[in-house]
């Protein structure tokens, strides 16, 4: 989450995340908190490990490096969910050592009508995704916070302790709410008419990819999705529609901190 999108951060006038706003205020706030890469495997292996990104796939690299391993040692339940296919143990050496990994099916609820999936498809729905089960009627290959709460209220259940063998549980969660393309569920997602009629035509998410070559230092982003290729009122729009992804997210993260 941009923290331009969060409402106690300042940073932007309008930004509606009530339950963050209400947490930070009795929470350690990190006004410069950065990510330790650009991509979500090595930045996981950080997180778990305290290695640099760089170490991701190295003699490093091993599931008795990371922070889960330790605490199993030291005598905690260890539980992670994650509605992300790229934060799982087949993909993270860090995330092996989970005694419980629950992951999500990754489709989530918003729907789209067959004529706006067949002509954004290839963006909707990644080709690596193919032969996943991924329903045409879905706008993304990923759960939302509300499957994952609610996958977690199944989870605690089964980790309940009796009262005199207490273990401390440590809780990994992974959303993917924010993550493009934006489009949150019921009832914070626009229609499918909305999008038919705002979704940024700018050569490429109509009607295909333009072939060019991605500029230099711009690792891995294709060329058609750089903001020149954008007017300003379809950058609004595509803004709008991350904030209503934000305000999902801290709906969904009030409920879970509720249940916690």
């Amino acid at each position: 989450m941009r923290a331009d999108a969060i409402g106690f951060s300042g940073l932007r006038p309008g930004a509606k995340t009530p339950f963050l706003d209400s947490w930070s205020r009795g929470a350690l706030v990190y006004r410069h908190a950065l990510s330790p890469a650009d991509s979500t495997p090595e930045s996981h292996f950080s997180m778990f490990t305290g290695y640099p990104s760089g170490a991701f796939g190295t003699s490093a690299d091993t599931p008795e490096s990371s922070v889960v391993a330790q605490l199993n040692d030291a005598g905690y339940d260890t539980v992670g969910l994650s509605a992300n296919p790229l934060v799982h143990p087949r993909v993270l050496n860090a995330a092996k050592p989970f005694q419980t990994f629950v992951t999500s099916p990754y489709v989530s609820r918003a729907p789209l009508k067959a004529r706006v999936y067949e002509t954004l498809r290839h963006y909707w729905v990644p080709p690596h995704f193919d032969g996943w089960g991924v329903e045409k009627t879905s706008a993304k290959v990923q759960s939302s916070a509300e499957e994952i709460n609610a996958l977690l209220d199944g989870v605690l259940f089964a980790c309940d302790r009796p009262a005199e063998a207490p273990r401390p549980l440590f809780l990994f969660l992974n959303f993917l709410d924010g993550h493009d393309p934006y489009t949150a569920p019921p009832p914070f997602s626009p229609s499918s008419e909305e999008l038919w009629a705002h979704w940024p035509v700018n050569g490429d998410l109509r009607s295909g990819p333009q072939r060019g070559d991605t500029p230099k230092g711009d690792r891995g982003v294709p060329e058609w999705r750089h903001a020149s290729r954008f007017s300003p009122d379809e950058i609004r729009y595509l803004r709008s529609l991350y904030d209503r992804e934000v305000q999902y997210l801290d709906s969904q993260l009030a409920a879970l901190f509720k249940e916690l």
